[in-house]
């Protein structure tokens, strides 16, 4: 009796094995039928790897970003001797992708700029979108220029060398306004606490350790304009323009045709808005340019100007104003990709200048002499 138990014990055992190895069987058969999968890697970066079935082509991720270098693109070997191309190139096994990279040169040009000959105008609006812009008054000024374009991140980074690469969120290229940056970024700081504790400065600060000041505003060594003016070597020194001479420029000057936006009626022939930005900055330049052949001064980015905020003088004329003495925050001119009214020529807003906000850049000015 015991030996038969024993033998259905047994009989059983090996069914109950033999159904475990038809369902692995079963298993391994039904997955062999699947497309087999592979790992795309992006070497160097911080691309994440992606997962392809057999065959397929990879999805092309957003080009990769590195302070001081422009992405070229992918390859499929690291002597980068064939480019990888996404629209026909199929992945059939695990594969790992090299980006190549090419080192941009330290600037050492000048920034394109455009004369604005000096003369008179009525600075200011007294419509209601443009609140903060009463009352308006007469304003003179004397011959300058100013940037042609808004300071590109191309220009950015190779004066701040490396500088810092922007977010791609909001548009990334050579062709690219800088933005993300600071009024501080741009005069540069005096670090009082550095050199008060640094035992080996100076008794006195070395001719040129505070760089220049032009209206009452100091550019320090560490900032952008001064750097520009050094790498120039042109004699200028470059500079933020006051707000008078920006609304000037972006009213044209003594062209100006007194359109409700520099250079046009229409907001969309001249500017890149909320409505039309698709969420963030676009290559500049590609609008039409105002009656001085200045290009942005609506949309885009909003632009830092050198003047404390304040509410305008009750004065009703000033000869070349430079602003307020003291504040709490500098102004900003000509709207963004996020604006719809802070792109009229009139309208005016600020920032604390230790913040760097995303809708804002800037274009340099100079002396006309």
């Amino acid at each position: 009796m015991k030996k038969s138990i024993f033998r259905l014990k047994k009989v059983a055992t090996i069914g109950a094995i033999f159904a475990v190895c038809m369902m692995f069987a079963g298993c391994k058969e039904e997955e062999d039928n699947d497309p087999h999968e592979f790992i795309v890697t992006f070497g160097s970066s911080d691309v994440p790897s992606q997962t392809v079935k057999d065959g397929e082509m990879a999805t092309k991720p957003e080009d990769p970003t590195r302070n001081g270098y422009t992405f070229d693109a992918w390859y499929k070997e690291a002597e980068f001797t064939s480019e990888w191309n996404f629209e026909s190139d199929a992945v059939t096994a695990n594969v790992t992708l090299y980006a190549k990279w090419t080192a941009l040169e330290q600037y050492s040009g000048e920034i394109e700029m455009v004369f604005v000959q000096g003369g008179t105008f009525r600075m200011g609006s007294e419509n209601i979108l443009d609140w903060e812009a009463r009352p308006t008054r007469e304003v003179t000024l004397s011959s300058y220029s100013i940037g042609k374009y808004q300071v590109t991140q191309r220009e950015w980074i190779s004066v701040m060398w490396p500088g810092t690469a922007p977010s791609s969120i909001y548009g990334i290229g050579d062709n690219y306004p800088k933005y993300d940056v600071s009024w501080d970024d741009i005069v540069g700081t005096f670090d009082t606490v550095t050199y008060i504790n640094d035992k080996k400065r100076p008794p006195i600060p070395p001719k040129g350790f505070f760089g220049y000041e032009v209206n009452g505003v100091t550019y320090y060594t560490n900032g952008f304009c001064y750097r520009l003016s050094e790498l120039a070597g042109d004699g200028r020194r470059y500079r933020l323009p006051t707000e008078a001479e920006w609304e000037f420029a972006a009213r044209g000057g003594n062209q100006s045709e007194g359109y409700t936006y520099s250079g046009s009626n229409n907001i969309g022939d001249v500017a890149w808005y909320k409505e039309n930005s698709k969420g963030g900055t676009q290559p500049f330049g590609s609008k039409s340019p105002n009656e001085l052949g200045i290009y942005d001064m609506s949309g885009n980015v909003w632009e830092w100007c050198s003047d404390f905020m304040d509410k305008y003088p009750s004065s009703i004329i000033e000869f070349y104003p430079i602003g307020p003495k003291s504040g709490f925050s500098r102004v900003l001119r000509g709207g963004s990709w996020g604006s719809v009214e802070g792109c009229r020529v009139a309208s005016r807003t600020s920032g604390k200048s230790d913040i760097r906000y995303v809708g804002v850049g800037f274009r340099v000015a100079c002396n006309s002499e």
